[in-house]
């Protein structure tokens, strides 16, 4: 079944979507991970601290849980800027998961209902809650935002878990 209007976008730019919201799944983990070994706690205990839906509130008690438990400055700056980076890429995914697409040409937004070509105008995002507009060109930068997080809290966790130092040899060593 066709939904109530057309979804501008290229299957490249669905798959790149689909790929943010994945991601982001890796980043919670890792978070939630990180916290239950720097608190030495259950899984249970760690999902009844980091309760909130929101990536970034769970992100500023994993910033402060590793503020406190992590004694290597060069591994706390890692984490310090994928903290900084999770505040772009919630931005980033906001404007794109809860939002309308449609296509935009002299500064107006357009829904289609039907086999429209959309070739000729651009593909943009409008955020539901605000009506804020991206283009939708912007996916792979909003995607590489969650990857590059993505590797940087899982080399600051293995790094963790196995007494090591930030420039020690990881898989994502050098990826973010």
């Amino acid at each position: 079944m066709q939904p109530a209007y057309q979804i501008p976008l290229t299957q490249k730019q669905l798959g790149t979507l689909g790929e943010i919201c994945a991601i982001q799944g890796q980043i919670e983990l890792t978070l939630q991970n990180t916290v239950r070994h720097l608190l030495g706690v259950p899984h249970k205990t760690v999902l009844a601290i980091m309760g909130s839906t929101s990536v970034r509130t769970n992100s500023e008690i994993f910033i402060e849980v590793a503020r406190c438990k992590c004694d290597k400055p060069d591994l706390l700056r890692i984490a310090e800027d994928a903290f900084i980076l999770i505040k772009d890429l919630s931005e980033g995914r906001n404007d794109f998961v809860h939002a309308i697409f449609g296509t935009t040409s002299g500064g107006g937004f357009r829904l289609t209902s039907g086999g429209l070509p959309f070739g000729q105008h651009e593909s943009s995002a409008m955020r539901v809650r605000n009506r804020k507009k991206r283009p939708a060109c912007e996916l792979q930068d909003v995607r590489d935002i969650a990857a590059k997080i993505s590797c940087a809290l899982a080399h600051f966790d293995a790094c963790l878990v196995q007494k090591m130092d930030a420039d020690s040899l990881t898989p994502w060593r050098g990826k973010f």
